[in-house]
């Protein structure tokens, strides 16, 4: 019961955060699975009506494919993971960058986080 309520939580999570990457693939597969289809029966129309379009038609199909991979490599690569940062160092570097009188402690904080 527990491990099913861990992978459950892992996979909410992970849905949460990645959602729209996620959804982003997804379309897209669906996409050139739709293009495969369309591409299967313009080749059996064009085999027998006109044999000098299969070559464009592949040209296209192939085309249309790449485009859809590079904007989803643009995509992804494109999204950045935010950084946590410790609310220690935020309070720190928020000490040492002050304009106004240090005190002692203050002091010894900037010569040793350097």
């Amino acid at each position: 019961m527990l491990k099913l309520l861990f992978k459950t939580t892992a996979y909410y999570v992970i849905w949460q955060k990645f959602k729209k990457h996620i959804i982003l693939v997804l379309c897209s597969i669906i996409l050139i699975a739709f293009i495969g289809i369309i591409y299967e029966d313009l080749f059996k129309v064009f085999k027998e009506t006109n044999k000098e379009s299969v070559g464009t038609l592949l040209f296209f199909k192939w085309l249309l494919i790449f485009i859809i991979i590079a904007f989803n490599i643009y995509m992804l690569r494109k999204t950045k993971i935010a950084k946590n940062v410790k609310k220690e160092d935020v309070i720190k570097t928020d000490i040492l960058t002050k304009k106004k009188i240090l005190s002692s402690t203050d002091l010894i904080l900037r010569k040793y986080s350097k």
